[in-house]
């Protein structure tokens, strides 16, 4: 077992790495589905930078979260917001790519990026930088930014907030299903 800062890290006996931090009472997602409870100004401003800075150490270290959304923010009693659940985290390459081809199917649709939306199997840091987005846009306006109920939905209602992306957007995705029918659909 290794203490870093007080959090405990230790090697697991099927070789995954668990991570042990201090209890946190709340998660953002309960904070911002309970309408009797509000966030001031402050702490909102405070919660969006420890995501962002929690985030910006996370790319540091060359590892992608993929699943981050409002239940994967914790807080403690203080209201000091700390990132968890790894378990579809990976590590990236120094030019911010992942080393192997990586699954379309991480975090909750309303918190994934389009390019993984698309089908992109090789996608970068930005992936969590879109979602860090999706949070802070959803405790700025107190619901999701895009509440798709499909792929397909999720796609549209991202793009009737963002526009139409450009060919060379949509051919920086690199995946099959933006070569064929998306190419059309989303370019201008």
């Amino acid at each position: 077992m290794v203490m870093n800062g007080g959090h405990h890290t230790h090697q697991s006996q099927n070789g995954g790495l668990l991570l042990v931090t201090e209890f946190a009472p709340h998660c953002l997602r309960g904070l911002l589905d309970d309408s009797s409870f509000a966030l001031d100004d402050r702490d909102l401003l405070r919660i969006a930078r420890e995501i962002a800075s929690g985030m910006m150490y996370v790319h540091r270290r060359s590892v992608i979260h993929r699943d981050l959304k409002p239940s994967n923010v914790l807080l403690d009693s203080s209201m000091r917001a700390k990132i968890c659940d790894f378990g579809l985290a990976r590590g990236v390459t120094r030019d911010c790519h992942a080393s192997d081809a990586l699954t379309e199917y991480v975090v909750t649709r309303w918190y994934r990026a389009p390019e993984i939306l698309l089908g992109s199997t090789r996608y970068t840091k930005g992936v969590d930088i879109w979602s860090v987005g999706c949070i802070l846009g959803e405790m700025l306006a107190g619901k999701p930014m895009f509440q798709g109920t499909s792929t397909m939905n999720q796609i549209e209602k991202i793009v009737q907030v963002t526009g139409r992306p450009d060919s060379a957007d949509v051919a920086a995705i690199q995946s099959p299903r933006t070569a064929t029918g998306w190419r059309r659909r989303c370019s201008s």
